[in-house]
């Protein structure tokens, strides 16, 4: 979690404690509580999106290799190639 997400928690925090003092559970304890739900809900979308996103990378660089070599091996064929020809 980022410092944003510890500084409206705190802040719902207060709220929350503040409607429990007066003996008031109304309108803004249930947008606090709401708040504070959509903050979980939100670090558990952006870890899914994360992990998701460290997987493409890792794909892409697999494929990346592949490709490099692939096309190296086409290059050293080619030479030889070249080379036998020169012959």
């Amino acid at each position: 979690m980022t410092t944003t997400h510890w500084v409206w928690i705190l802040f719902l925090v207060v709220i929350l404690v503040s409607t429990k003092r007066q003996g008031q559970w109304n309108k803004r304890t249930l947008m606090a509580w709401t708040g504070l739900l959509a903050l979980e809900k939100l670090s558990e979308i952006q870890g899914r999106v994360r992990k998701k996103l460290e997987e493409a990378n890792k794909q892409r660089e697999r494929d990346c290799r592949k490709t490099f070599l692939v096309c190296r091996v086409y290059c050293i064929n080619m030479n030889l190639k070249l080379i036998q020809g020169l012959k």
